[in-house]
C-alpha cells in the first residue's frame, strides 16, 4: 500500500473518529444537563431507581437507557477506529520517505494554477453578475493560498450546518484557525472535534460560532458562521466531511 492510500485511510479513520466523539459529547451533555425544571440529571451511571427501590419518576427511563446504550456502543466503536489508526501509523512511517504526499500537492498545485490561467485568458474568471471590488480581490488572493482539506458530501435536513448556508459538494478550505497554513494537509480533520467541542461548550455567545471558508462552484469563497448543536440528528452539526484525497477533481 503507497503512502497516500494510507494517508487517505488514516484520514478516513479520523473523519469516524470525529463522528463518534462528537455523538458522544452530545450524549454525555445531554444526560448530565439538569432538565427544563430544574430536575436532577439521569447521569452516565447514576441509579434509575429511587432509594425506595421504585423507577425514578423524574426521568424517561427508556430514553435514558436507549441513551446510555448508545454511548456505550459509540464507547466501543471508538476503541475499535482508535485500534486501526494506531495500526495504520507504523504503515505510514514506514513509507514516508517516498513523500508521495508532497508530489500530489505539488501536482494539485501547478493544475490549479493552469486553470486559474486558462479562465483568466478567456476572461471568464468571473461572470458579469459576480464581479468583485478590490477588497474581495484581495481576499480572494489569500484563500488561493488554501488548499482544500475536504469536501461537504452530505448536508441533512433541518441541521445546523443547513441552517448556517453550507451546500452539498462545497469545498472547506478553513474551519476556525484550522488550514493549510496552519497545519498539515494530512492532519487537518483531526482538529475538528476539539474544534466544535469548545465552540459548542463555550459560555460565551460569539465564541459558540465556527467561522468557516468554503470555496463554491469552484470560483466563489463564501464565508459561513456554523453553530453547533444539539438537534433531532446524529452529531452536533449535521453534515459528512469526506477527505479530499478522496475527491477526483
Amino acid at each position: 500500500m503507497s503512502n497516500i492510500d494510507i494517508k487517505n485511510k488514516l484520514c478516513e479513520l479520523q473523519a469516524q473518529r470525529e463522528v463518534l466523539e462528537i455523538e458522544a459529547d452530545a450524549i454525555v451533555n445531554e444526560l448530565t444537563s439538569v432538565g427544563p425544571n430544574g430536575e436532577k440529571p439521569a447521569g452516565i451511571k447514576d441509579p434509575l431507581v429511587d432509594e425506595e427501590g421504585f423507577p425514578r419518576n423524574d426521568i424517561d427511563i427508556y430514553h435514558t437507557r436507549t441513551r446510555r446504550g448508545r454511548l456505550a456502543v459509540i464507547s466501543t466503536d471508538h476503541k475499535h477506529v482508535m485500534m486501526k489508526i494506531e495500526n495504520e501509523l507504523p504503515k505510514l512511517h514506514a513509507t514516508f520517505k517516498e513523500d508521495t504526499l508532497e508530489i500530489y500537492e505539488e501536482k494539485q498545485s501547478k493544475i490549479a494554477e493552469e486553470k486559474t490561467y486558462n479562465k483568466i485568458k478567456e476572461n471568464d474568471f468571473y461572470s458579469s453578475d459576480e464581479k468583485i471590488n478590490e477588497s474581495k480581490s484581495y481576499d480572494n488572493e489569500k484563500y488561493n493560498n488554501y488548499r482544500p482539506i475536504a469536501i461537504i458530501d452530505e448536508i441533512l435536513d433541518s441541521s445546523p450546518a443547513e441552517k448556517s448556508g453550507l451546500k452539498v459538494n462545497d469545498k472547506l478550505l478553513s474551519f476556525g484557525d484550522i488550514n493549510t497554513s496552519t497545519v498539515e494537509l494530512s492532519n487537518a480533520l483531526s482538529y475538528i472535534p476539539e474544534i466544535v467541542k469548545k465552540c459548542y461548550n463555550s459560555t460565551n455567545e460569539n465564541d459558540k460560532y465556527i467561522d468557516i471558508i468554503v470555496l463554491r462552484n469552484k470560483t466563489n469563497y463564501v464565508n459561513i458562521k456554523l453553530k453547533p448543536a444539539v438537534w433531532s440528528g446524529r452529531g452536533l452539526l449535521g453534515c459528512h466531511l469526506t477527505p479530499i484525497y478522496n475527491q477526483k477533481d
